[in-house]
């Protein structure tokens, strides 16, 4: 549920910016040149946001006298024209999702001396490069290659990006944050390394090594068609925002259509399932307004029997097309 909640709350977020109310935003924090900040109980300070016009932002090692230690949760989340950032070596904590959504964020940058991050080309990493904290998203790459030695990715460590068409996954990686390609508008293939233990690609789509579980569609992958492949057994919110697909093939290995799995996936017309999913999650099909045929390989007592959860009012009011025939591999 969170990955869905996450995405509500950031909708949210940018309404009430784009309404102009995030003046409130920083009521509780102090001005020092284009940043925000706030004095922590600990006596040192914490970096809490930017000034709408800053494009960039040299963050200071001490702000009236008192050490820079942090930068908060969200601190620049939807600063839209902020566009380079400079870390210095006192800072010791970075919160969650502190440079979501930053659209014109081309360069993260670390001071050498910092003894806990580090950067290169632009891109912000723990100090020994294990995990990958946050990729500007406004930087203007087609292409990036994951450095090997990294682990893991940070939460929305790429969300958003609008120019990364191609993403090279290391053998090194064993773990993958929540929404860390969610608007990935142009991302058009994932590739991991045959070396992986732990994930794999086929066709460009992110899966767990023994093609199990769907991890990640991209959705600026240009097919209109699309046959999940026989041997997944259930996926969540990974076609989130596609906006190409138009028809999808569902195989009989799958039982469960999980939360948010096409979320708002605006031209998808479709889908083929068989008797095999018992249940379809919570706003598995929100928004998909064009949905408006489903081929069922089933019973009408069997399709009656499929527990369907909330907003899912489009694929509730769709056709259905019964058939007892055999069902087709993917």
């Amino acid at each position: 549920m969170k990955k869905i909640f996450s995405l509500i709350l950031s909708l949210a977020m940018l309404l009430t910016i784009t309404s102009g109310l995030n003046l409130t935003a920083y009521a509780d924090s102090s001005q020092y040149g284009n940043i925000y900040y706030e004095e922590k109980e600990d006596g040192t300070i914490e970096i809490t946001g930017c000034t709408s016009s800053a494009t960039s932002i040299n963050i200071p090692s001490t702000i009236v006298g008192k050490t820079v230690t942090s930068i908060g949760n969200n601190a620049f989340e939807y600063c839209a024209s902020l566009k380079s950032v400079l870390i210095p070596g006192s800072v010791t904590s970075i919160g969650n999702a502190a440079f979501n959504r930053c659209e014109s964020l081309m360069n993260i940058e670390v001071i050498k001396n910092n003894s806990n991050y580090f950067s290169q080309d632009g891109v912000l990493f723990d100090k020994n490069k294990t995990k990958l904290i946050q990729y500007p998203i406004g930087n203007k790459r087609i292409a990036y290659d994951i450095p090997n030695g990294v682990k893991s990715f940070g939460d929305c460590a790429f969300d958003s990006c609008s120019t990364l068409k191609n993403i090279t996954i290391p053998d090194s990686v064993t773990s993958i944050g929540w929404g860390v390609f969610s608007g990935s508008e142009s991302l058009t293939n994932i590739d991991v390394s045959e070396n992986n233990l732990n994930y794999s690609s086929y066709e460009g789509v992110l899966f767990n090594k023994n093609k199990t579980e769907l991890i990640k569609y991209p959705i600026g992958n240009e097919r209109t068609s699309y046959n999940i492949p026989a041997g997944v057994i259930n996926f969540g919110d990974v076609f989130s925002d596609c906006k190409n697909l138009v028809n999808i093939t569902i195989p009989n290995s799958v039982t469960n259509i999980g939360i948010g799995a096409f979320w708002q996936c605006a031209n998808l017309a479709s889908i083929t399932i068989t008797n095999s999913v018992t249940s379809i999650g919570n706003y598995a099909f929100y928004d998909c307004k064009n949905l408006k045929d489903i081929y069922y390989y089933g019973t009408q007592s069997e399709w009656n029997n499929i527990s369907v959860g909330s907003n899912n009012e489009y694929f509730i009011n769709a056709t259905i097309h019964f058939s007892l025939a055999p069902t087709p591999t993917p």
